[in-house]
């Protein structure tokens, strides 16, 4: 009789098989992409064996796939289309944006707007500038609490990931490095913590905390499992981070769906700064970082000394878009759904039914 691995290995085989089968273009795809990327892949995260999916076209929940296969999204892009792909509202918001001009090389009225509405939605963004990902957002985040508290060390928690800069790269998968890009010398001067223990908290920051230019924690600690903070970690962070100046950041990319406030509104605990991302930029890549007024100082044009620019910070069709989208989440209630919500979470239910039939 064969063993259970040898029954999981010929079962991984013929799922393999089946795959292969009915997804021979999104094959012939990916031996076309290998020719020009590294490995066929420019995003890490969508990569998987034996080659990735290619998709087609995307609508409400639905995904259509270069095979001709419809799926529902259960993914949603990371939480980056929360709303649904390609939702008519901002489809049409953004055209006529492009249509009027983007790469304008100048401001728009609609950063002012996006902008008033962060400000009036997190208790702690007193005010806001704009970026293109969450990469971006948490990078500029420490770079103002460096600048602020003229100090170079960082701590953040073990496990948890904040994009695919150098200084955060560290102590997510492992200890140290995540990978041998990231700087070596970097390791010297960004420390690791324990998630929800606020005890080695304490010793950390009594050994270093006057060393730290800030602590940079998510509400909700995604990379690792979306497991949610403790009140009394949340609120030993806001204790040690204030008694020894440095600065507490609220990684929220995720976390500010919880409420019209984000975690730090439901949790009550108010950080020094605050980073967004993902699905407030309405479908196009967006990032957003703010905080106190006399911290986010540092990258003003005349006073500051922290540069900040990108060719597209402050996207047009980016900021035209998400409004609507703003406005919906701020609005909305689980019990009123959209129609396309309605249908998916319907069809989820009768997918999660277990058949009857043999």
């Amino acid at each position: 009789m064969a063993s259970d691995n040898q029954r999981k290995s010929i079962s991984l085989a013929e799922l393999e098989r089946r795959y292969r089968d009915r997804n021979d273009e999104s094959e012939r795809l990916f031996e076309q992409a290998r020719t020009v990327l590294p490995g066929g892949d420019t995003r890490s995260v969508t990569y998987t064996q034996p080659y990735p999916t290619f998709i087609d076209e995307a609508s409400g929940c639905r995904m259509t796939t270069v095979d001709g296969d419809e799926v529902i999204d259960f993914l949603n892009n990371y939480t980056q289309a929360i709303h649904g792909h390609a939702p008519e509202d901002v489809v049409e918001v953004m055209t006529d944006r492009i249509r009027k001009g983007n790469g304008l090389g100048s401001p728009t009225k609609d950063v002012i707007d996006l902008a008033e509405r962060l400000v009036d939605r997190f208790p702690s963004i007193e005010q806001v500038r704009f970026g293109n990902s969450g990469t971006e957002a948490t990078m500029n985040a420490i770079r103002a609490a460096i600048a602020y508290t003229e100090r170079d060390r960082v701590l953040k928690v073990a496990g948890g990931y904040h994009g695919t800069h150098d200084t955060v790269e560290i102590g997510i998968s492992g200890e140290g490095r995540e990978h041998k890009g990231v700087p070596s010398t970097v390791e010297s001067r960004v420390d690791t913590v324990a998630y929800n223990d606020p005890e080695a908290l304490k010793s950390t920051f009594e050994a270093h905390g006057d060393e730290y230019a800030c602590f940079i924690l998510e509400p909700i600690l995604g990379a690792s499992g979306m497991i949610p903070a403790t009140d009394e970690y949340l609120e030993a962070a806001r204790d040690l981070t204030e008694a020894h100046d440095s600065l507490l950041i609220f990684d929220e990319v995720m976390s500010s769906r919880l409420s019209t406030g984000g975690a730090q509104q439901k949790r009550g605990v108010i950080p020094d700064l605050t980073t967004l991302g993902k699905y407030i930029g309405g479908g196009l890549p967006i990032g957003a970082f703010g905080g106190r007024t006399d911290v986010m100082n540092v990258f003003h044009p005349d006073e500051g000394d922290v540069g900040h620019s990108g060719t597209f910070n402050g996207n047009p069709a980016t900021m035209a878009g998400v409004p609507s989208r703003s406005t919906r989440s701020t609005q909305r209630r689980s019990t009123n759904w959209t129609p396309t919500e309605r249908r998916f979470a319907s069809e989820s239910r009768q997918r999660a039914t277990p058949s009857t039939s043999p």
